[in-house]
């Protein structure tokens, strides 16, 4: 029987990470095509020559595309991650070793702030990328579990009792 309990310590990488992985999932298009055309469609914009009935806008647009590319870029690469990281560290209850421990009805997580039990069924649903498994409570609000803190085994069993519990997968 596999062991159904981890202990681990978030950092700013898995607050960054789960970050991500609810931005992407909240925008309606990937950001980074915005940010890599929307420049190159405005430089066209901005190039374009004629007397037609466009001439006078085309270089209104192209610098609003590029303005706005800008800003997209600036909060999604550099003020969303700062803000995440800040968060962070001003949360001294992330910082904590937590326990979790999970069986087919649900999870337990632990730390020296404070215990909760969740059922699967009470749960929005589930993420994982790369080095984070997400247990979201709602489209914002969740649980982080690094992988670097679980077995191969033990991934493998959270992933069955999430997956035999219906609960959706995102």
């Amino acid at each position: 029987m596999t062991n159904r309990t981890a202990t681990f310590t978030l950092n700013e990488g898995h607050a960054l990470g789960a970050m991500k992985l609810v931005m992407n999932r909240r925008t309606k298009i990937p950001v980074w095509p915005v940010v890599v055309f929307g420049p190159l469609i405005a430089v066209v914009f901005l190039l374009y020559k004629s007397d037609g009935p466009f001439s006078e806008i085309l270089p209104i647009l192209g610098w609003l595309v590029i303005v706005l590319s800008g800003l997209v870029a600036i909060a999604y690469y550099w003020a969303l991650p700062r803000q995440v990281r800040r968060s962070f560290r001003q949360t001294a209850m992330l910082q904590e070793p937590m326990t979790i421990e999970w069986d087919e009805a649900g999870y337990a997580l632990s730390s020296a702030s404070g215990n909760a039990r969740l059922n699967w069924d009470e749960l929005y649903a589930w993420a994982e990328q790369d080095d984070i498994v997400l247990l979201m409570q709602s489209e914002m609000l969740y649980n982080l579990v690094p992988k670097a803190a679980l077995s191969a085994d033990q991934l493998g069993s959270l992933r069955s009792c999430l997956a035999h519990s219906g609960l959706k997968q995102l």
